[in-house]
């Protein structure tokens, strides 16, 4: 939702001359950005020739217009409800759970939760059991994180599932909203479903006392950062992903020999962090995902970088209308491709196309097992995306859910 206000009356503006009912967003000339490029000198230098303007004035000028357009803090969080119902009314079958803090005068505002009811249908009906976890912090006047469960598409791109706003970031926010996200994903203490996270301890402990039965993976990226902080250089680094990216018990063994040669006390960091929940060698085979970072949720991270600059009520509905433009963008998109087998798929099989001689499919009832008669034993097609009943969901478009 971009912030218009009218060019000429910018001066009278900063100099607290100009009423409330005088801002337009008909004539507008003039747009008002949350982006950091467009505060302060910027808006100054952009604008100087014609309206003088310091940069202490832009600023003020900037923070009065967004306190035009969007309501008091407090608005939004006695709205709140209101928006809740809303949602529910236009999309019935969702979730919204607000949670509050009860004092002897009254209920206050602690955190939401939503998920809409197309976003869990279609996660359930077919795209890949593995769930992006992550939080972020809130940029604008409204304190607190958002949390969010992103999913990967027949095309391995961003799925969002279901996002929250919390107060603070903490093991009874955490808990709580994977408490949530396990009954809208139909999943007993996790059954069946891959979470990756980065290291957040609180996160962690959440993560194993709602899911216990759930693979838990930790995001490769984040121990690397962790472990580069200790032992500097290339060469740990390279090692690093030779080992995450192991296909094999044996090759990761290998990877390892080879850290503990270079240094042994770096191959001790690495194998106090649990290798099986960031190689792929220990994956489970049924999650059609060899994912071993969670940069997913980073990149929806910052597609909503705007909106987490917002009010409540208005972050919201700007992640809300961010997905289905993006559903709507991606469902069209799928018109142009050539075949029935995703891009992004597509590309990766044509990269093992030169391997190809060196697999061999067996049968065995309604699944497919495929080897890798060079390296024996390798499991990476089965993490990937070889069983025969995933076909449809994870590698083909989703003829089930486009107009016809």
């Amino acid at each position: 939702m971009d912030k218009t206000i009218w060019g000429p009356f910018l001066n009278d503006l900063v100099r607290g001359e100009v009423e409330w009912p005088h801002i337009s967003s008909d004539d507008a000339e003039w747009t008002f950005s949350n982006k950091e490029s467009d505060k302060g000198d910027d808006i100054a230098q952009k604008f100087g020739d014609q309206y003088p303007l310091s940069r202490g004035q832009c600023e003020r000028a900037r923070a009065l217009t967004f306190t035009l357009i969007d309501d008091k803090l407090t608005d939004h969080y006695a709205r709140i409800w209101d928006y809740g119902n809303e949602v529910l009314r236009s999309n019935p079958g969702s979730i919204v759970e607000i949670g509050v803090d009860v004092n002897p005068d009254a209920k206050y505002y602690k955190r939401v939760y939503i998920c809409l009811k197309a976003l869990k249908e279609g996660w359930l009906k077919g795209f890949r059991k593995l769930i992006d976890l992550d939080g972020c912090f809130l940029k604008g006047k409204l304190k607190g994180e958002l949390i969010a469960a992103i999913g990967r598409d027949g095309n391995n791109q961003i799925y969002p599932i279901a996002w929250a706003v919390v107060n603070v970031e903490n093991k009874d926010n955490y808990k709580w909203f994977i408490e949530l996200l396990q009954s809208d994903i139909e999943t007993v203490e996790g059954n069946g479903v891959t979470l990756i996270s980065y290291q957040h301890k609180v996160l962690l402990e959440s993560m194993k006392e709602v899911m216990p039965h759930a693979e838990h993976r930790q995001c490769a990226r984040h121990i690397c950062v962790n472990f580069y902080k200790r032992f500097s250089g290339d060469i740990y680094k390279t090692l690093f992903w030779e080992a995450a990216m192991s296909t094999t018990d044996q090759q990761f063994k290998n990877n390892m020999e080879k850290m503990k040669e270079l240094n042994n006390d770096a191959y001790d960091d690495l194998m106090k962090r649990n290798p099986k929940t960031w190689c792929r060698a220990y994956f489970a085979t049924d999650r059609a995902c060899e994912a071993v970072e969670n940069g997913i949720s980073k990149s929806f991270n910052f597609a909503i970088v705007g909106a987490r600059g917002k009010l409540l009520i208005t972050m919201l509905e700007e992640i809300r209308l961010h997905v289905m433009e993006r559903f709507d963008a991606m469902k069209r998109s799928t018109n142009s491709w050539k075949t029935v087998v995703a891009p992004k798929i597509l590309k990766k099989m044509k990269k093992w196309h030169k391997n190809m001689r060196n697999w061999m499919v067996i049968p065995s009832g309604p699944l497919l097992e495929v080897r890798n008669s060079y390296e024996y034993g390798c499991s990476f097609g089965w993490i990937s995306l070889i069983r025969s009943n995933h076909v449809n969901p994870n590698l083909f478009r989703f003829s089930n859910h486009r107009s016809k």
